[in-house]
Order: structure tokens, then C-alpha cells, then sequence
């Protein structure tokens, strides 16, 4: 201090206090540097922070790519729709990595873990969605299917989703507490500056501090909104504000375990808007979003004080409704579902009709699952004898792991799909003791409609039965039957699929199929045949009931004659009389079309069904063929016999033939064609084969062998 005194009595008081006030200028800019140096690290964490956020979201994004692309090909089977999972699966390790990286250069260790812990989230869904097309891929579409079915996949998206908006509100509460570190250095650079001024400054001194201190309040609030977001994320869908899945499976559970207590009743509604993709598709993500939210405020006026209604999936709402009085009160439920959610809505792009296909599981009353235990009858936790992990009762195949509320939220799902499959826009109650056999035919019938119209007949082919004529044993022509090599069951009989395809417009696709494939053959055959000097062969092909009725049928054979090449006498097109029953005037008006164009008509099993002989004379049929049920008794039955002659004696004076199918023993030829029967055909003379081996029959050698 000597010196200092020294220059004290030199220089006198005011350069003492002149340099005094320098150094702490010299200070104070020193601490105005670090101050500085410090903001500009805090905006450097700003800005890590909201990458960190943006690399979070393209992750969550990539993914629902993926699963997009999974779902369209389990769907379809088509590899057009794996194109969105391909990009997403190239893209995700990249993605991934620049996640971790952001989070590394924050130097935040919760950031990294959450960061770390959404990567291994995102990697093990994509793990899954890999190993369900791999699944798919293999041949296993329905395994696949189930696996995607059980929800596993929605409740990963579910947790990928929160740890997103979880990481969000870390990044935003990251962003927050910099901020407010920036503003206490500013505060310690400030107190400098204004020390350094002395008493002129002490005034903005304290206004800045006022204005510093309403900075950090408001730093502490978004901080504080940030945590509390985030414990709304934790059990809260953030577009519709309703609780996500693991919360409506954890609510679905307490109100079962108060409906048993209780000896009420509860309904499940699962609520899955149609065609929701292709609206997304269409007219974009903000416009889907607006339609969910719309939706799910249309539902929140069917729930009660104490019932639920929740987000459970991308286009899915659960609401669970308890103390239901009965299943009139569910299926009423379940109608006004289907309103509410069923309704034009304003968007950017116009007015735009959505609807919903509702399945339903009531559970306490007469006619409806049960709520009892394990064991117990009809419900949905083994019952029936069905054991743990059996298909008993009303249990899904292979859920007999999955907790009750999962197991009836599957239920409800199922329900929904079957109501989709009916054409949507409907609800449809879950009955344990048929949906499940239901559920295997909507499965079948959706593998043919991929087969016939997005596979162009993968899987399906033509067999050819001989008709042979009975007076010289010579072949002259053949009946065309459809077959069916399913990719996973393999040969499946007419009976498993044909039936499906008769009960819904597939049957028609399935009929022109048939006609196409067929009459291309016919036509090479007989191309070949005229070119040895033969007479063209004759070929039958089935026409259903629904093809008949079909205004489009007259105009599709013209079609497939003039593309195929095939002489429109050579085509025989047989119709049964159940057909024919279904509406007479206007199928003889479409059969007239058809002989004009000329074709030949034969009426199939007659005399099995309505048999009413004046069909024979009122249609303009050219064949009748006796059904086998009739034929079997040629030999046997004097009854059976008079009823073939009959027939045989009319179609003879109204210039028809008759042909005796059903043809097994060599005993029943003569009688047949003693009877009237001109030709037949049965396992006696040959059963339906493919195409390859009914060339050699078609086609012989000039030696008898086979070509």
C-alpha cells in the first residue's frame, strides 16, 4: 500500500480516484467478456437443444414411415407398399446418430440418457416391424398379422411418442434454465458496469434489475410449464388431449374389477375411422389432425362422469361406458358411435366424409361375454375349458398371455374389423361363440380379393373336367373349375374358398377369372385341332347367380371372345336354377343377350333344386345337365330313373340335350344313355386335372399316346 499512498500525495485525490475508476472499468470489461462468452455458450445450448428436439421428431417420423409401410404390405402384400419402410429403415441408423450426437454436444448427461434411451426405443421398434415383414415376406401374412393385432406395436409407437414429447420438454426446460443462466451473467456484467459508474448509474442499475428479475420469472414459469408438460405427456395423447392406451388399459382394468365387484355391466367401444390413410394422403397431416380432433369431440358427448375415452391408436378411440342397463343400451351405444363419429367436415380442401367402423364388447349381461375369471364360461380369459392360453370361450387365438384389459380391447378390434370388412361405416357386437370362425373367413375372403384383384390370379387355376359324348365314348369338350393353391395352406378345396366368394361381389371377379383363363385355352386348343382337320371342342363355364345379375355380364363375354380369340359356339355358359329363381324376367332377358352373341346356356344340377320344368321351356337353355344326386341312382332307383327320362323326353321335344353328371361306375353309362342322356361326365371318364394334362386329352397323337 506504500505505493499507492506514495502516488496518493504525488497525484492527489481525484487521479487516485480517476485511476481507481479505471481499474474498474479494466474489471468490469473483464467481466462483461466472460459474461459475454458465457451467453454465447448458453445460445450455442439454445440451439443444440431445438436440434436435439428436431432430430427426436424425424426419428418419431422415420418410424411411422416404417410402420406405414408394414401395414400397407400386411394389407395388401404388395411391394409397392414397402417402399416407405425401405427409406425408413436406410434413413433410421443416420437419424439415430445425429439424435445421439446432438445430445452429446449439449453436455447434459439427463439429455443423453433420454436421448439414449429414445434410440433404443426406436431401434427395437424397428427391430419388430423388421421381423413382421420379414414374417410377412416368408409367406406368414396372417402370423404377422396377429402379432400386429396384439398391439404390441401400437403401445412401442405409444412409448416412442412419449419419450419424444418427453425429450421435447427436457429440450424446452434445457433451453429455459440457459436462458436464465444468460441472464444471471448479464446481471453480474450489469452490477459490474453499473459499479463501475458509481453513483450515476445506480438508477438504471435498478431499473435493469426490476427488468432482470420479471426475465427470470418468466424463465422459471416456462420452466416450471415444461415439467408440468411433461407429466401431462406421461399419461396424456398431445393432439387430442385424451388418454393414450397404457392409460385406458390401466382405467379398462379398474372399471372390470369394479363391474365384478359390483355385478354391473360395462360396454367396450372401439371406434376405427375408415380409410383414414388415404385422407391423410390426400389432403395432408394437418387436415388428418383436424379430423381426430374433430372426432374425438364429437365421442366426449358420449362418455359419462365416470367413463373413459381415450386415443388408443393413429385412428382408433376407446371408450369404456360402465353400469350399462342392456345390450339394447350397448347396441344403441355402439349406433350413436357410428353417428358421431360418421359426419361432413370443413377442411382447407372442402367438405370431406368420414365415417367409422365400431366394434363392440359388452361384458355383465345376458347374451354377452362374460366378466368372470380364468375358466369361466364365454369370456374373454380362457373360458370354455379352454385353459390358459387356449382358444376356449370367447379368447383370441394366442392371447392367452395378454392381461384381461388388453385381451378385450383385442376383442373390440376384432369386432371393428369385421365391421370394416362389411363395407364399414357400421358397428358390429363381439359374440365369442362365432367371431372367431368369422373372423378366419373375413381373413380367407380378404386372401382371395388379393388374389384376384391385386395379384391378377396368383395362386388361382383352371381345372378341366372331360365331357364325353356317350354314343361313341368320344370327347367333346370340357367343364373349366376353379382351384386354388393357397401360399400358406397349400391346395385348398372349392368348398373352402368358393363358398366365401358367392357370399360377396368377389364371386363375379372370381367368374370372369375362370372365363378368361379358360377360353384362352380353349381357343389355342382348338386352333391346333382345325389345323389337323378336327372339330373345335366345346367348354363349359360356371356362371353364379350374382355374374348373372350383373348388368356387366354380356358385355365382358363379348370382351373376353373377341380378346381371346375363342368362337362364340364353342363357349357354354351353365347357369343353376337357383339363379334362375332369383329373378326370371331379367335373367331371360340377359340370357337372350348372351344366345344372340352366340353362346350356348345349360342349366347345372337339374333337378336338385326348385326343378320346375318350366324353366326348360321359358329360357332359351340348350343343355340340361341332371344333377348327380339323381344320376348316382341310374342302376339302382326305378324312382330316379323315371325322373332322368322325364326330363330327358321334355328337353328331347324342345330340342335340348341332356347330359347325366356325376358318372362313377361304367355300369351307369348305358342306362344313362338309354334314359335320353346324350353325354356325361364324372370320375368314370376322367377328373378334373390342370391344363397340361387335359392337352394330351384335347390334343391326342395320331398314335393314341399323349402330347
Amino acid at each position: 500500500m506504500s505505493w499507492v499512498s506514495a502516488f496518493g500525495r504525488r497525484a492527489g485525490p481525484v487521479a487516485v480516484l480517476a485511476w481507481t475508476v479505471v481499474g474498474l472499468l479494466v474489471v468490469s470489461l473483464g467481466l462483461s467478456v466472460g459474461a459475454l462468452v458465457a451467453s454465447a455458450r448458453a445460445d450455442d445450448g439454445s440451439q443444440g437443444a431445438r436440434a436435439l428436439a428436431g432430430a427426436a421428431r424425424t426419428v418419431q417420423a422415420t418410424l411411422l414411415d416404417a410402420e406405414t409401410g408394414q401395414r400397407g404390405y400386411l394389407l395388401t402384400t404388395q411391394d409397392d407398399f414397402l417402399d416407405p419402410y425401405h427409406d425408413a429403415s436406410a434413413s433410421l441408423a443416420d437419424q439415430l446418430g445425429r439424435l445421439e450426437r446432438a445430445a452429446a454436444r449439449l453436455e447434459d448427461p439427463a439429455l443423453a440418457a433420454a436421448a439414449s434411451r429414445l434410440a433404443e426405443l426406436a431401434r427395437s421398434r424397428m427391430a419388430a416391424i423388421d421381423a413382421t415383414v420379414t414374417l410377412a415376406r416368408s409367406g406368414s401374412v396372417a402370423e404377422a398379422v396377429t402379432l400386429v393385432a396384439q398391439g404390441r406395436g401400437k403401445q412401442a409407437m405409444d412409448e416412442i411418442r412419449a419419450s419424444v414429447e418427453r425429450l421435447e420438454a427436457d429440450a424446452a426446460a434445457d433451453r429455459a434454465a440457459r436462458d436464465a443462466s444468460r441472464l444471471r451473467g448479464a446481471a453480474v456484467a450489469a452490477a459490474a458496469v453499473t459499479t463501475a459508474a458509481l453513483v450515476v448509474l445506480v438508477l438504471l442499475v435498478q431499473r435493469q434489475r426490476r427488468v432482470l428479475q420479471a426475465e427470470q420469472v418468466r424463465a422459471d414459469r416456462r420452466a416450471d410449464e415444461a415439467l408440468r408438460r411433461l407429466e401431462r405427456l406421461a399419461v396424456q395423447d398431445p393432439l387430442t388431449g385424451l388418454a393414450h392406451r397404457r392409460s385406458a388399459e390401466a382405467h379398462l382394468e379398474r372399471a372390470l374389477a369394479r363391474a365384478g365387484r359390483d355385478g354391473t355391466a360395462l360396454a367396450v367401444v372401439l371406434c376405427d375411422l375408415d380409410r383414414f390413410t388415404d385422407l391423410n394422403e390426400r389432403h395432408g397431416g394437418a387436415a388428418g389432425d383436424a379430423v381426430l380432433r374433430a372426432t374425438a369431440d364429437g365421442l366426449e358427448t358420449l362418455a359419462g362422469p365416470v367413463d373413459l375415452l381415450a386415443r388408443v391408436g393413429a385412428d382408433e378411440f376407446l371408450l369404456v361406458v360402465e353400469r350399462v342397463p342392456s345390450l339394447l343400451a350397448v347396441d344403441d351405444l355402439a349406433a350413436r358411435t357410428v353417428r358421431r363419429a360418421s359426419r361432413p367436415l370443413e377442411l382447407e380442401g372442402g367438405t370431406v366424409r368420414i365415417s367409422a367402423s365400431v366394434g363392440v364388447v359388452a361384458l355383465g349381461l345376458d347374451g354377452a361375454t362374460s366378466l368372470e375369471g380364468p375358466g369361466g364360461p364365454g369370456g374373454l380369459d380362457g373360458g370354455g375349458g379352454g385353459g390358459d392360453g387356449g382358444d376356449g370361450g370367447g379368447d383370441l387365438p394366442g392371447l392367452g398371455s395378454v392381461p384381461r384389459a388388453a385381451r378385450i380391447m383385442a376383442a373390440a378390434e376384432e369386432a371393428a374389423m369385421m365391421a370394416k370388412h362389411a363395407g364399414g361405416g357400421r358397428a358390429h357386437r363381439w359374440d365369442p361363440a362365432r367371431d372367431h370362425l368369422r373372423s378366419e373367413g373375413f381373413r380367407l375372403s380378404g386372401e382371395l380379393r388379393q388374389a384376384l384383384e391385386e395379384r391378377h390370379g396368383d395362386g388361382l387355376w383352371v381345372a378341366y373336367q372331360p365331357l364325353v359324348d356317350l354314343q361313341d365314348g368320344a370327347l367333346y369338350g370340357f367343364e373349366a373349375l376353379v382351384r386354388w393353391e393357397h401360399p400358406r395352406r397349400g391346395a385348398l378345396p372349392p368348398a373352402a374358398f368358393v363358398p366365401l366368394a358367392e357370399s360377396s361381389d368377389l364371386v363375379v371377379a372370381l367368374d370372369r377369372y375362370v372365363l378368361r383363363a379358360a377360353c384362352t385355352q380353349a381357343a389355342a386348343w382348338n386352333a391346333e385341332r382345325r389345323t389337323r382337320g378336327e372339330a373345335p371342342l366345346r367348354l363349359s363355364v360356371n356362371c353364379s347367380p350374382r355374374d348373372l345379375a350383373d348388368p356387366g355380364l354380356v358385355a365382358a363375354t363379348r370382351r373376353v371372345l373377341d380378346e381371346t380369340g375363342l368362337a362364340p359356339p364353342s363357349l357354354v355358359l351353365e347357369i343353376t336354377e337357383s339363379g334362375v329363381v332369383q329373378g326370371t324376367r331379367t335373367v331371360g332377358e340377359r340370357l337372350d343377350e348372351l344366345v344372340d352373341l352366340g353362346v350356348s346356356i345349360a342349366i347345372d344340377d337339374f333337378g336338385a333344386g326348385y326343378s320346375s320344368m318350366s324353366y326348360l321351356t321359358s329360357l332359351p337353355v340348350s343343355v340340361v345337365k341332371v344333377d348327380r344326386s339323381i344320376v348316382q341312382g341310374l342302376g339302382t332307383s326305378a324312382a330316379d330313373e323315371a325322373v332322368v327320362a322325364a326330363i330327358s323326353s321334355l328337353a328331347e321335344r324342345l330340342g335340348q340335350q341332356v347330359l347325366a353328371e356325376g358318372i362313377e361306375e361304367a355300369e351307369q353309362v348305358p342306362r344313362a344313355l338309354d334314359l335320353g342322356c346324350r353325354f356325361a361326365q364324372g370320375y368314370h371318364f376322367g377328373r378334373p386335372v390342370p391344363a397340361d394334362q387335359a392337352r394330351a386329352l384335347a390334343l391326342p397323337l395320331a398314335g393314341g399316346g399323349a402330347a
